[in-house]
């Protein structure tokens, strides 16, 4: 069907329209979590959170040589994405991330985070291959997961070239 409106030809208005109809949301946050995981991937081979700050380097990695947060690399490679027509969510199962994140039981950004045993009288673990008890531990945040201010002008940049494919502009 062809509109026309004051001697007007709509259709290259119908067509646009109708592309922006059929638009590839999910396709869309699928790339906006590619680039979220990579950008935090590069942070996290910088040692440094999302703001550029450098983050405090673990007693691990100050014995032993190596990365902060890498020893198992674990958390880096549990940095996913789920990408879906509403957006897209970043983050990571693995269960002591919140900590590294320096986010509280409450999810509020803190510092350090200070661990205690839940049952025993000590916590054991083990340090440059030496087994280490202590009654408490604090551990540094060293945020990994976010968007800063380049990370926001990228997103906007993939969703603006979706949306000009789209349009066919």
């Amino acid at each position: 069907m062809k509109m026309e409106m004051s001697g007007g030809d709509w259709s290259k208005f119908e067509n646009c329209l109708h592309r922006l109809v059929l638009f590839d949301f999910k396709g869309m946050h699928q790339d906006i979590g590619e680039y979220i995981i990579n950008s935090t991937k590069e942070r996290f081979r910088n040692g440094v959170d999302p703001d550029g700050n450098a983050w405090k380097p673990s007693k691990r990695s100050e014995d032993e040589g190596g990365k902060t947060l890498q020893n198992t690399r674990t958390l880096y490679n549990s940095i996913s994405y789920r990408a879906s027509m509403e957006g897209v969510e970043v983050g990571t199962n693995v269960k002591y991330a919140r900590v590294h994140q320096g986010l509280d039981k409450s999810g509020n950004q803190v510092k350090e985070i200070v661990i205690v045993p839940k049952q025993a009288r000590l916590l054991a673990f083990t340090v440059s291959g030496k087994k280490v008890f202590a009654k408490k531990v604090t551990i540094s945040a060293r945020p990994f997961m976010g968007i800063n201010e380049a990370d926001a002008k990228e997103i906007t940049s993939i969703g603006q070239e979706w949306i000009e494919e789209a349009t066919g502009k």
